[in-house]
């Protein structure tokens, strides 16, 4: 009896699921389904749309028919606890060893029937998933099926103390080919969407974070997100009250839509807000965060004229007040990010592979940013600019992700490389007069920054998501990629100063000066204000700039060192062109660079002025004896060979015999062999 019970229990499993398949092919075509065709070529005729909905009806359906056979087998079990034996038959001591062995071989039997019964369900349900092409599928709908076979599979575990590698394997295969459909189209949109990008801020609130966006959301606690059945332990069977079996009932939904409330994403701030409203709190704080640069103003001596004033800093006020800097397209790449985790969640069988495409998204990003605007301020050699790290990173991306021109025309859908990005034409990045669309730039530098940020807080959650044996390649991900991407802005940043200023013209302004002089000079040479002039315009310039897209202190920083550099390097460069120099005339480049000193530290908030000692000590040199050149001359490495003959030859050769000088020239030639 009991074995005809299993065999019921499993012929409903054959007709029902049959007869679900049957009715959903009906549904979605036009010509009647014969009766005839065989169950595995059924399920490979259903319509792609029709699927989820098939697909739930007859997990329905199963679990209805396991939780009937768990309800038998649990009657039996209170029954033989309620009703002894030997309360059936006290007085007859044989018939009451007869039953209990009735009793065991029947509980025996239906304990053998869960494993034959869920082997029955996972035969059923194993062609329907493989019958179907699910790589074209929605995100969401892909999802939606990982978390129906997941419940499905928990199920199973607790219903026999089973998984099921059949169907994980299955759905791993069709993972596999599902997601490397999805990266690639995910690669294609990101460079689309690189190549429209305006690059301009997208303006989101200060206090963001991923846990705002709805792909995070599996990362929230109380989350009802699907996880794998991987983590799920395969303990036996249990009577326990917190079992599935005890918590739902044949009717309950487990497979039904979870009717979760639509989110509203509080991230973007609506910039159509009146000003007045969100500034008033923070009014006191407002001047915090407006560089300190942009609040110093140049002051001609002899006019008296501020051609910076002060209201410009407090139509600043409401730039200060924003959130980090960053593109429409960097939000997209981070919400991509999410999806991808959010699939390694799912899929712990494949999550490594899953993990090595999420980190093509900062692989392209990263190049996107560097090929757009940065290469063509740095030309063509970067391995002098930029660090080792980000050089190898570079040329990595360029090897392993990006299409050749040979590799264009053949490349398949299976192929993980795509296409180089290629530059908006409608920037203009060009023009001195937005210091080369610096305002793009910063945008577009320091939204990689942002998105290594982002990329550094899920390091953890990432590494929760991979076996141990593979954090060796998210370890040297972050080390040689995500980390040293910040150092973008140095080589990017100075280049712009350097372009900015016209410190070719002062260089010639500074050829005309007479430095063999034989009065002492009380006023400083006609080039040094020239020069702060420039510096003013560009002061200008930045704060203009500032206004439209807020530059973060650091980068702000970098702006200025390395204008302030370039113009020392030029007061070195103008004073190694002197053909001749006395005594007054080392004074007065010491009285220039002063007063040039003296203004800068004025203008900007930079204390001591950066790189103030690259012209101090070369003009501190020409008094130095032969013995004191003799180590300087060792122990500067910062000056050219020319810039050193000069100092040798004119500066302190004044001093010098000829022979002191061969010997110093000789040093400067062995140091440069």
């Amino acid at each position: 009896a009991v074995d005809l019970l299993l065999m019921k229990f499993i012929s409903v499993i054959h007709d029902k699921t049959y007869a679900v398949v049957a009715m959903y092919v009906e549904k979605g075509s036009t010509d009647d389904v014969d009766t005839k065709m065989p169950y595995n070529v059924l399920c490979k005729v259903i319509e792609p749309e029709q699927f989820i909905e098939c697909l739930i009806e007859l997990c329905k359906m199963l679990w209805k028919i396991m939780f009937n056979y768990y309800q038998v087998r649990q009657w039996h079990a209170e029954y033989d606890l309620k009703v002894p034996p030997t309360s059936l038959l006290p007085n007859n001591i044989g018939e009451s060893t007869e039953i209990k062995f009735n009793r065991s071989y029947v509980k025996q039997k239906l304990d053998n029937g869960l494993t034959k019964l869920w082997m029955s369900v996972q035969q059923k349900v194993r062609p329907y998933l493989e019958g179907c092409n699910m790589s074209r599928f929605q995100y969401d709908n892909f999802i939606k099926v990982l978390d129906i076979v997941n419940r499905l599979i928990v199920i199973g575990i607790e219903f026999c103390g089973e998984g099921s590698e059949k169907l994980q394997e299955s759905m791993r295969q069709q993972s596999l080919s599902y997601f490397r459909h999805y990266h690639r189209a995910r690669l294609d949109e990101l460079r689309l969407f690189l190549e429209n990008e305006q690059w301009v801020v997208c303006p989101i609130r200060s206090s963001f974070s991923v846990y705002f966006l709805r792909e995070f959301k599996f990362m929230r606690k109380g989350s009802s997100t699907p996880t794998s059945p991987m983590k799920t332990s395969l303990s036996p069977r249990t009577d326990s009250h917190s079992s599935i079996f005890t918590r739902y009932t044949a009717n309950g939904n487990l497979f039904g839509e979870v009717n979760e409330e639509e989110e509203t994403e509080d991230v973007v701030v609506d910039t159509r807000v009146g000003l007045e409203d969100t500034t008033s709190d923070d009014e006191g704080k407002e001047d915090e965060d407006v560089p300190d640069e942009l609040k110093k103003s140049y002051v001609d001596e002899k006019t008296g004229d501020d051609p910076v004033h002060r209201h410009v800093v407090k139509r600043q006020r409401s730039s200060s007040l924003r959130g980090p800097v960053l593109a429409n397209v960097t939000l997209t790449v981070v919400r991509f990010c999410g999806n991808y985790m959010q699939m390694m969640s799912v899929l712990q069988p494949i999550a490594y592979d899953v993990l090595e495409c999420l980190t093509h998204l900062f692989d392209y990003y990263l190049y996107a940013v560097y090929t757009f605007f940065a290469k063509d301020l740095l030309g063509g050699d970067v391995s002098q600019l930029l660090s080792a790290k980000l050089t190898t990173s570079l040329k990595r991306i360029d090897e392993t992700l990006l299409l050749n021109e040979s590799e264009v025309l053949t490349s398949s859908e299976e192929s993980v490389k795509v296409s180089p990005p290629v530059t908006n034409p409608y920037m203009q990045l060009d023009n001195s007069a937005s210091l080369y669309g610096l305002s793009f730039r910063i945008v577009a530098i320091e939204s990689l920054v942002f998105l290594a940020k982002q990329f550094e807080f899920l390091l953890p959650h990432l590494e929760a998501l991979i076996p141990q044996t593979k954090r060796k390649f998210l370890a040297q991900f972050y080390s040689q990629t995500v980390s040293p991407c910040h150092e973008l802005r140095n080589p990017v940043y100075c280049a712009i100063a350097a372009k900015s200023l016209p410190f070719d013209q002062i260089l010639h302004a500074m050829s005309s000066v007479k430095w063999d002089i034989r009065d002492i000079m009380s006023q400083h040479s006609p080039y040094v204000d020239q020069l702060l002039s420039e510096f003013e315009i560009y002061n200008e310039l930045l704060v203009a700039i500032n206004r439209q897209v807020h530059i973060p202190s650091e980068s702000m920083k970098i702006l200025w060192e390395q204008a302030i550099k370039s113009a020392c390097v030029t007061f070195v460069e103008g004073f190694a062109q002197a053909k001749r120099c006395s005594n007054e005339g080392r004074a007065l480049m010491q009285l220039d660079f002063q007063q040039f000193r003296t203004k800068m530290e004025k203008l900007t908030s930079l204390r001591p002025l950066p790189h103030h000692g690259l012209v101090e000590d070369y003009i501190k040199a020409y008094y130095m004896s032969e013995m004191d050149l003799e180590v300087w001359l060792k122990e500067n490495k910062e000056y050219t060979p020319k810039q050193l003959h000069s100092l040798i030859v004119c500066g302190a050769g004044g001093h010098l015999n000829k022979k002191s000088k061969q010997k110093l020239l000789s040093i400067i030639e062995e140091q440069n062999k």
